[in-house]
């Protein structure tokens, strides 16, 4: 036989006899798997991928024969041999009788076709389960397998990984600002960096389930709209007022990107976790529902952009605060549909989740808490206050517009106080004057 023809060859290097016997016993046909199941248990082609038996590197090293430069057949050579009946061991050929030691030992009474037979944890099954994965792509699987081994090297759930990622990305944009005082590509850096993660963690798995590229594409599609809608927008004004107490101050400064770094990788927690996985579970209604919460928000979100973009850029409006479209019914609609999409990332990622992996909710709720309490909202109330506090269209403007949630304004203003401090998020925080009076 061909096949243990290149076999003896090896044999012969290392000095060994070259029975058939012997080169079983060396390569672990013989006694590979003995003791591990010794009654022949029946077990699926995918309990054994290639190269990675548990019991002995002899099997694999017989497998890896075939791809070593100084093979004597060249792969393709090697899957005619497996095809034909006559090169394979005697036990793999349906008119011979099983040879002592193949199979569960007994004794073959005839022939008996292959493709009749149950698939036997026996050593012969297991050399032609290897040539079967080599007729079937095996140095395929071994790729996607290291691209794998790439990203799993500090945990398996890349979670060092994007730290790292996130960082070093983050440090490059503020070494960029604080250096040349150009603050023009801060919200770019933040928004990019999704992108990044996202790309990042889906390539390096290898695996590519339709929820972990659907949910990339989600955040690649966000991450991009929001980017290059930020970065138009800051050079059509020229300045970002946000940072006109930073520029001299690099502690302050440097706390900014600090949070925008522990923003982006908290928020990308759920689809860092779900790429990260192995666990396909088949599309549920949760996804579906998250999928929808994506979309709405961020429908809602490039809508309120637009609008106070074309509202700010009007020679009219000058002085005045944006009530127009969305605006009419909320005072930060933008921030809403932030929210609600990234709350439905966190909803279709959750068929994957598993025990400690549900952890991944601290995302959405840091945006939210960061959104509410400390440099979304909060800044842009007070700041409207102290430009607009002393016009009472203002005030009416404030007291019947809901601070984040969408309403009708005759419905919010007829609201009771506190109704719209329980569930409508009406903090004392946004109406720091005397009697939840806007001025400060």
């Amino acid at each position: 036989m061909r096949v243990f023809e290149s076999l003896k060859l090896t044999m012969k290097r290392r000095g060994r006899s070259r029975s058939p016997n012997n080169l079983r016993r060396y390569y672990g046909v013989q006694d590979c798997l003995g003791g591990l199941v010794g009654d022949g248990t029946s077990l699926p082609l995918q309990t054994f991928p290639l190269f990675s038996f548990p019991c002995s590197p002899r099997l694999s090293l017989w497998a890896k024969h075939l791809h070593s430069p100084r093979r004597k057949y060249s792969r393709g050579r090697a899957a005619e041999l497996v095809q034909s009946n006559q090169h394979r061991p005697p036990c793999l050929n349906p008119g011979h009788k099983r040879a002592r030691g193949c199979g569960d030992g007994s004794q073959s009474h005839g022939p008996t076709p292959l493709n009749t037979r149950p698939l036997q944890l026996s050593p012969c099954n297991l050399t032609r389960l290897h040539y079967r994965e080599l007729r079937r792509g095996g140095s395929r699987r071994r790729e996607t397998e290291l691209a794998g081994a790439m990203g799993t090297v500090l945990d398996s759930h890349f979670l060092a990984l994007t730290a790292i990622v996130t960082v070093g990305y983050q440090l490059l944009f503020f070494i960029v600002t604080a250096l040349l005082r150009f603050d023009k590509v801060t919200d770019f850096a933040g928004s990019t960096n999704f992108i990044i993660i996202a790309i990042l963690t889906l390539a390096l798995k290898g695996a590519w389930h339709f929820r972990q590229i659907v949910l990339t594409v989600l955040v690649v599609i966000w991450g991009l709209r929001l980017g290059l809608f930020l970065l138009m927008r800051i050079l059509q004004w020229g300045e970002d007022r946000r940072f006109d107490k930073m520029r001299d101050n690099l502690g302050k400064l440097a706390v900014f990107w600090i949070f925008q770094a522990v923003w982006v990788w908290s928020v990308s927690l759920p689809v860092t976790v779900v790429n990260a996985s192995d666990r396909n579970p088949s599309i549920e209604a949760r996804d579906i529902i998250g999928w929808i919460m994506w979309l709405v928000g961020i429908c809602i979100e490039a809508t309120a952009d637009q609008q106070k973009l074309a509202f700010k850029n009007s020679a009219s409006n000058r002085g005045k605060w944006c009530d127009v479209g969305v605006w009419k019914y909320s005072r930060h609609p933008n921030y809403f549909g932030e929210l609600f999409l990234w709350w439905g990332v966190f909803v279709a990622s959750t068929p994957v989740l598993s025990g400690a992996e549900w952890l991944v909710i601290l995302g959405p709720i840091f945006l939210t808490l960061l959104l509410l309490f400390v440099s979304g909202i909060p800044l842009l109330e007070s700041s409207a206050d102290k430009r607009y506090g002393q016009l009472e269209e203002y005030r009416v403007y404030k007291n019947t517009t809901s601070p984040l949630i969408p309403l009708p304004p005759a419905v919010y203003g007829a609201l009771p106080a506190w109704f719209k401090l329980a569930f409508l998020l009406e903090l004392p925080l946004y109406n720091p004057g005397p009697g939840g009076d806007p001025i400060s």
